[in-house]
């Protein structure tokens, strides 16, 4: 073998030899050595970097807040079945959506009606007054996707009512059954049907009869009309009056053929009576009669 050859297989020994031996330092030690700090090495694990986090979700987009400005409505004390008007604007958010005009009962809020929002951000609502007493009414508009509830504050009406005082229980009563008495009855006068009526009779001139009830402090106005039913005696008349507590006001005659209306102030009176006086001659046969009789109360006088 010449010089050379020999010269390039040492050299690829001691290469080959050179290499297995950093493998050897590199797992833990050189073999056949004990280990020691010139012999060991400390190898640091790969620590893989940890996923990236998935993306999060997209925020739920804030709900616009909606304004609604009551600018004019009804303003006094209203009856049953009178209307009721709100109008007003709304800010641009509430455009075309849906007002409700809500009456409260109990603890919650029942809708009565509903107006469209206008292009012009103005709204009116309109509703019926149905029930007698101190009412609450706000308009509200309620949340979408987009936009908040909206609400006015709260309006409170007082409504008043017509009570027929014939549907009230009687408390006293003056006369008998067979000389004179009041009875809650249809009557029938000038050919007109009045289906809730007090008729009164006497048979003695100048006897009156009477019945009494109680309004509680509750109604400010009596009203009904007055007359002679169409079956009585021509030529008879009959007087009428209100007494309210001790105050007594007469009420006027009535005759036969036609109906009159009166009425009284009965601010602040716990009692009425009504009495319906005889004149004319002594066994003619007539009725008078409160024809519909009413009493205007806040709530139920019984």
């Amino acid at each position: 073998m010449s010089k050379p050859s020999i010269i390039r297989r040492s050299i690829v020994a001691l290469t080959a030899s050179a290499l297995f031996g950093s493998a050897l330092v590199l797992g833990g030690t050189t073999a056949g050595a004990l280990p020691g700090p010139e012999t060991a090495a400390v190898v640091t694990p790969r620590i893989d970097a940890a996923p990236a986090p998935l993306a999060q979700k997209a925020k739920k987009k804030k709900k616009v807040a909606g304004t609604l400005t009551v600018t004019s409505r009804t303003k006094s004390d209203v009856s049953t079945g009178d209307a009721l008007a709100f109008s007003g604007k709304t800010s641009r958010a509430l455009k075309g959506k849906k007002v409700q005009l809500q009456l409260r009962v109990g603890k919650k809020w029942q809708a009565v009606s509903t107006a469209k929002v206008t292009e012009k951000l103005a709204f009116t609502v309109r509703a019926k007054a149905t029930k007698a007493g101190a009412q609450k009414y706000r308009l509200y508009v309620a949340p979408t996707k987009r936009t908040q509830s909206a609400k006015s504050r709260t309006f409170t009406y007082r409504v008043w009512k017509w009570y027929s005082v014939a549907a009230l229980p009687k408390v006293d009563e003056g006369g008998d059954t067979w000389s004179s008495g009041m009875a809650h009855e249809s009557a029938t006068i000038a050919g007109k049907r009045y289906a809730h009526s007090i008729v009164g009779w006497s048979t003695y001139r100048d006897q009156a009869s009477w019945s009494e009830y109680n309004v509680n402090y509750r109604c400010t106005e009596f009203r009904s009309s007055i007359g002679l039913i169409d079956e009585s005696a021509s030529g008879q008349t009959r007087a009428f009056s209100i007494r309210a507590d001790d105050a007594t006001t007469s009420l006027g005659s009535a005759g036969l053929g036609s109906a009159k209306s009166v009425s009284a102030d009965i601010s602040g009176v716990y009692r009425i009576r009504l009495a319906i006086g005889r004149s004319g001659n002594d066994n003619a046969e007539s009725k008078g009669a409160f024809a519909n009789p009413q009493v205007y109360c806040l709530t139920s006088p019984s």
